[in-house]
């Protein structure tokens, strides 16, 4: 009985844990445009550490060069002569700073940049606009996949009236290294200016293949030794 039990469990952990890796395997990239659930899906990473890139920590007006490094995310990008900047506002999404230019301070349709970083299962960030948005106005890219802007999710609207939205990707089983922010280039939004802030990334410890396997192991060996104990206990009720 105490080995038919052993084995019943035994092999329930096998089951349970190839079908948590088969379900890892199989997950794809997601996106978000949504803070809330990407928050979600990011706490649902096995070991996360979570990083913010939010500016507060530089010093309003100080430029951020193409190739330039913040916190750990590097900024490649050509505006035309015009260099990103670090820009305060009583009104951002966590103040005082937030992402421009020093062209007055914003970004326009049109100023596309690429972001640059360690291993990483997660990406997204704010964008923020007076003007009105339609969808696919702003785009997060990465390698093919993207997540688009949808205008039906207004994140929440600034006390200067400026539109905040949000775009995240979240790749529970693959790592990435880069991520792309582009506008639409249609022509069909017309003109419009816009700022972004709060850039968050990132990473799980998810377990390799070989994990698994020591973790199996592991269970193997407390099974022979819960067998022993049955044994043993059955001799001596015996005795």
């Amino acid at each position: 009985m105490g080995n038919r039990l052993v084995q019943a469990l035994l092999s329930s952990s096998a089951i349970c844990c190839t079908l948590a890796y088969a379900g890892l395997v199989q997950a794809a990239p997601n996106a978000f445009t949504d803070r809330g659930t990407y928050d979600a899906a990011v706490a649902g990473l096995s070991n996360v550490s979570i990083t913010t890139l939010n500016f507060d920590g530089l010093t309003a007006g100080d430029l951020i060069a193409s190739g330039d490094t913040v916190d750990g995310i590097s900024f490649s990008y050509d505006l035309g002569g015009v260099s990103l900047q670090v820009t305060d506002g009583a009104d951002t999404t966590s103040a005082p700073n937030f992402l421009g230019t020093n062209d007055l301070g914003m970004l326009q349709d049109g100023d596309d940049f690429q972001l640059g970083f360690g291993a990483r299962n997660a990406v997204g960030l704010y964008v923020m606009s007076l003007d009105g948005l339609i969808d696919d106005d702003f785009q997060l890219t990465v390698g093919s996949f993207s997540a688009s802007l949808s205008s039906a999710d207004l994140q929440y609207t600034l006390n200067d009236g400026t539109s905040v939205y949000f775009l995240g990707i979240v790749d529970p089983t693959a790592t990435f290294t880069a991520a792309s922010v582009t506008t639409s280039h249609d022509g069909q939004s017309g003109y419009f200016l816009w700022n972004a802030d709060d850039v968050v990334t990132a990473v799980a410890q998810v377990p390799e293949p070989g994990t698994w396997a020591m973790l199996m192991a592991g269970l193997g060996l407390l099974g022979v030794r819960t067998t022993r104990r049955a044994v043993r206990r059955g001799s001596d009720g015996l005795a």
